[in-house]
């Protein structure tokens, strides 16, 4: 049932606070991972714990691979992905972190490529599978991605 509401132009940090400041902090949220929402919740709801929706997860990391990668580090990432949604018990959570880690270690040199751009910088060959990869590891350490099974 809906606990509270608040109308808003934009998802901004203090259209957040407005609304979660009317509302007791739950021990858990579910959330889709935005900036303002994840400030607002810091500030209004201290002790209230984090899941990231693995649904949104999965279109971050989906959109960072697209579902016909060229590469196979690509490829292995989607696979996982849609892996991640499987999730339901915490021997599945272990196996896909194990799984994870795997893929990092296997493609850790892959990932590590740079290119030299036309302004004469470095960056990363694979920009975007090193941005999913990035915050998965992110995900993971922060303790946002199992909550639900703890």
């Amino acid at each position: 049932h809906v606990v509270g509401w608040h109308i808003a132009r934009k998802e901004t940090t203090q259209a957040y606070k407005d609304l979660l400041s009317k509302i007791p902090p739950p021990q858990l949220v579910v959330c889709d991972g935005g900036t303002g929402f994840a400030s607002a919740r810091r500030a209004c709801w201290k002790t209230t714990r984090v899941q990231r929706c693995l649904f949104h997860v999965f279109c971050n990391i989906k959109s960072y691979t697209s579902t016909k990668s060229k590469s196979p580090a690509g490829r292995e990432l989607y696979r996982l992905a849609k892996q991640l949604l499987a999730v339901k018990t915490t021997i599945d959570r272990d196996k896909w972190i194990v799984d994870f880690y795997t893929w990092t270690k296997k493609y850790e040199d892959f990932l590590a490529e740079k290119t030299l751009t036309d302004t004469g910088k470095y960056a990363d060959t694979h920009e975007r599978l090193v941005k999913a990869r990035n915050l998965l590891i992110r995900l993971i350490k922060k303790g946002e991605m199992f909550t639900f099974l703890e």
